[in-house]
């Protein structure tokens, strides 16, 4: 039996997961696209208020996003939608398409064949700031401005 293979949007979606060319814009834009096409790439139809709602980011964003997406050869815009109608897409990987290359992503490595060490576990954990040395201390001086109004109203009361 042969193994199953992997939906074209899937390796889409791992193209643009790796991609160096693409900002943060046209990640999201490509991943809420992803969502509205087939298995095959095709047939992606959302409109821009749903692209926004799914991005949860503005109209120009997204379009920034989705121009990125064209200019990397990504994606192909098949009908342009007239005003009022929504533009019909495309996924497609380029050949020469600049992805981050495998070897380059850290990965753990196993210390010999009886152990096992998964990638997640490898990972080196922040380190862990109590909240008291996170907090940037105010430039404003706000305790003297207090003090400053004290006396103004203590002033005041001694002059009536």
């Amino acid at each position: 039996m042969a193994p199953p293979t992997e939906p074209f949007v899937s390796q889409w979606r791992r193209a643009i997961r790796e991609s160096v060319e693409l900002s943060v814009d046209g990640k999201v834009a490509a991943y809420v696209l992803s969502t509205y096409m087939r298995s095959d790439g095709t047939n992606a139809r959302p409109g821009g208020d749903r692209l926004v709602r799914g991005t949860g980011r503005s109209l120009r964003s997204v379009r920034r996003g989705i121009a990125e997406l064209k200019a990397a050869g990504l994606l192909l815009e098949v009908v342009h939608g007239a005003p009022g109608r929504s533009s019909e897409y495309r996924a497609q990987i380029p050949t020469d398409a600049k992805l981050v290359a495998p070897d380059t992503r850290t990965r753990a490595k196993s210390a010999g064949p009886d152990t096992r060490t998964r990638a997640h576990s490898a990972r080196v954990e922040p380190e862990r700031v109590p909240t008291a040395q996170r907090r940037v201390p105010s430039t404003t001086p706000t305790r003297a401005i207090y003090d400053t109004d004290a006396c103004r109203m203590a002033l005041q009361l001694v002059k009536n």
